[in-house]
């Protein structure tokens, strides 16, 4: 997802609501500015520059309000995912600015080119692993 540059702004893959069938959420993604990647942090979250998301059956339930918690609106897909941290809570001990991790549960909207997240969540990625494989 990252290139060059691609962190400088805040930008994700956007459901502003949910649709009646997949194929109509789908159809209804749009890339727009989010800012809730431009957020300010709190002691214990990072902010993470994005550079591969993954998708799995239950964003498909988001996209048609069919998961077991109501969807909200407006709506980034994807809850895991892998990118470089960028910036740090003033709390956080478990990683750095420039370190790669992976996420894989604890937050939502991992289609943007920056999230914030629980640095609790956050797993370093082994150096022979590639960030879509770690997503």
């Amino acid at each position: 997802m990252a290139t060059d540059g691609a962190c400088d702004r805040a930008r994700a893959v956007v459901l502003e609501a949910p649709c009646k069938t997949t194929k109509a959420g789908i159809a209804a993604l749009e890339h727009g500015v989010w800012p809730k990647g431009e957020a300010e942090l709190r002691g214990w979250e990072v902010r993470i520059c994005m550079h591969a998301a993954a998708l799995n059956f239950f964003d498909n339930l988001f996209l048609t309000n069919s998961y077991q918690m109501p969807t909200p609106s407006p709506f980034v897909p994807g809850a895991e995912g892998a990118g470089v941290v960028v910036e740090i809570g003033d709390e956080v001990r478990n990683v750095a600015v420039g370190d790669r991790v992976m996420l894989a549960m604890g937050v939502q909207g991992t289609l943007a080119t920056l999230v914030v997240a629980p640095a609790a969540v956050c797993i370093p990625i082994p150096a022979r692993m590639d960030m879509v494989s770690a997503a």
